[in-house]
């Protein structure tokens, strides 16, 4: 565990690019080259809409003391930026499996860990760390108040950063020795980072809806998923990729599985001239093939 932190501590470069990386693992959402990119973005829109909404109804931004619209915003582009460490690709277009820490996905507590190794302001840690659970005593679960797992959360963090998180004024030590929350109320931008992170119920059912598909699709262009998985993980990740995969499912939707196939043979002729199939006098399966898993 040690020689692992301090590895992590260690190393200035990312596993990965950025651009590269996937929203979440395997077959869930923006599970693509680039997804990780698109979920930030999607995010970081509702963020901005829920700021604005906010200010409309309750006028909150006018109040500086109120609302800080720069973290509410920041924070959605920030939280999911160790996904490039715990979604590395493998080499047969499967990802690396995330473990957990503090009974969720390691992503997060390691993203506030970088906050607080980073030095950046206590109040954009807390909201950061916000974005699974928000900062309420709503339970997130029959044992457990959001309010609860965030500090859970904020506690592994620092673990990982090997900080002192009372000593920082994240936490504080209560009565009964317990430790809570140092930032009593909590602030809206906590709340404001967990709500837009809510795409991803769609996204994975629109995911799981998708890759089920293909799997029937992928007969079509001669590839047995259950026998030839690398090239069913290429096939599947470049239609989720180059459709879209909450795209993907309206067109299920309003088509069917015979419109997604004509939207995927689309993608290929636009990819691959009618003189090269003329010349190579290939079917279009076997072109797509070469387009999407190079043999």
């Amino acid at each position: 565990m040690n020689r692992g932190l301090r590895g992590l501590h260690a190393s200035s470069q990312a596993p990965q690019a950025f651009w590269s990386a996937p929203g979440s693992t395997y077959t869930g959402h923006h599970a693509y080259p680039g997804g990780l990119a698109v979920h930030e973005w999607l995010n970081a829109r509702i963020a901005k809409a829920f700021v604005e909404g906010y200010d409309a109804i309750y006028h909150l931004s006018s109040d500086p003391k109120a609302i800080d619209a720069s973290i509410a915003q920041a924070a959605p582009r920030w939280h999911d930026i160790h996904k490039v460490t715990v979604f590395q690709w493998r080499g047969d277009g499967s990802e690396l499996v995330e473990y957990p820490i503090a009974d969720t996905g390691a992503h997060h507590p390691l993203s506030g860990a970088e906050a607080i190794l980073r030095g950046l302001p206590l109040p954009f840690v807390i909201a950061l760390l916000s974005a699974h659970d928000a900062p309420t005593t709503v339970k997130s679960n029959s044992t457990q108040t959001g309010l609860q797992r965030l500090v859970n959360y904020i506690r592994a963090a620092a673990i990982v950063a090997r900080r002192d998180p009372v000593a920082l004024g994240l936490l504080q030590r209560a009565s009964d020795g317990r430790f809570q929350l140092s930032q009593d109320p909590p602030r809206i931008e906590g709340h404001i980072n967990h709500l837009p992170d809510h795409d991803y119920l769609f996204s994975n059912d629109s995911a799981a809806t998708l890759i089920g598909t293909l799997r029937q699709v992928a007969v079509d262009y001669g590839i047995d998923p259950a026998r030839q998985e690398p090239r069913f993980n290429c096939f599947a990740t470049w239609c989720s990729r180059r459709f879209r995969i909450s795209v993907s499912t309206v067109v299920l939707q309003t088509s069917g599985r015979q419109g997604l196939k004509v939207v995927i043979d689309r993608e290929v002729m636009e990819r691959v001239s009618p003189e090269q199939l003329l010349v190579e006098r290939r079917p279009l399966e076997e072109v797509l093939l070469l387009v999407v898993v190079g043999h």
